[in-house]
This record gives structure tokens, sequence and C-alpha cells, in this order.
């Protein structure tokens, strides 16, 4: 679920991008907003300690001009089609097409969410597992050929 998460930030980054280009527009600062504590810790921390798949979709987060900031599953919008919402309401849903009132107005006022991250909490500890396999050369015989 995390690495889903870390791939929405950038789906969230390139459709930014995407959209700057298409309208002709200059670069500018885009704010992301994100309830996934472990792909936000993984994009705020710099330890070169993760999967190679992780590492290499944080560096892309990283070289975008982009901000990033932590909101409660409660108040994400995102949520809301996920949450059982029935689609005859989701038209009046004013959160869904607008997004948080919270969020609406300048930066200033927005909320400041912060989140208390653990090192040792099980969705950001994923851990690469080997086997090491030996193949015996000489007489191993899966198969007798000689049968056919």
């Amino acid at each position: 679920m995390p690495r889903s998460e870390l791939l929405a930030i950038i789906i969230g980054i390139r459709a930014a991008q995407f959209v700057l280009k298409q309208l002709d527009l200059e670069p500018v600062q885009v704010t992301l907003w994100s309830d996934s504590k472990c792909a936000l810790h993984w994009v705020r921390n710099h330890s070169r300690l993760q999967l190679t798949f992780i590492q290499n979709q944080v560096e892309e987060i990283r070289n975008a001009n982009s901000s990033f900031r932590y909101i409660p599953s409660d108040f994400n919008p995102a949520n809301i089609a996920t949450r059982g919402l029935l689609l005859s309401k989701l038209g009046n849903y004013q959160q869904w097409w607008k997004g948080s009132k919270r969020l609406a107005g300048d930066e200033r006022d927005w909320p400041l969410w912060e989140f208390n991250f653990k090192e040792n909490d099980e969705e950001v500890n994923v851990v690469a597992k080997a086997r090491q396999s030996t193949i015996a050369r000489g007489s191993l015989r899966l198969l007798g050929v000689s049968r056919f």
C-alpha cells in the first residue's frame, strides 16, 4: 500500500506538470497533499537505505518543483469515493468537487497537520529478502530423457 501512495504522489506531480505545460504557464511551486505518513517519510528522509524501486520514485519526486504536506485521511477529499458514499450523493458533495474548505484561501491560513513518525512502523520497514540458490553440476537428472 505505501508504494501505491508513493506512485499517487508521482501521478500528482506529473499531472501538475502536464497541466502547466498544456496551458503554457510558467513553472510554479505546486503543493501536493498526502495522507500517507510512510510515503511522506520516504520523501523527507534522505537515507539511501531504501529499496531501489522506492529510491527511484523518491528521486523523481524530489526533482519536481513541488512541496508536500500531510493531511489526515478524514480530511482528504480523495478518500470520499472509497468510504462508501453513494454515487447519487457524490454530485452534491462539495468536498469532492472543490476540496477541503480548510485548504481554500491563503497558504498562511492552511492548518499545520504534523504527524509523528515511528521508525519501527511496520508500514515503513520494508525489507528486501533474497534467497540463495545453488545449482549442482554433474549427474543431477531431473528428467530421464531416454524414456521418450
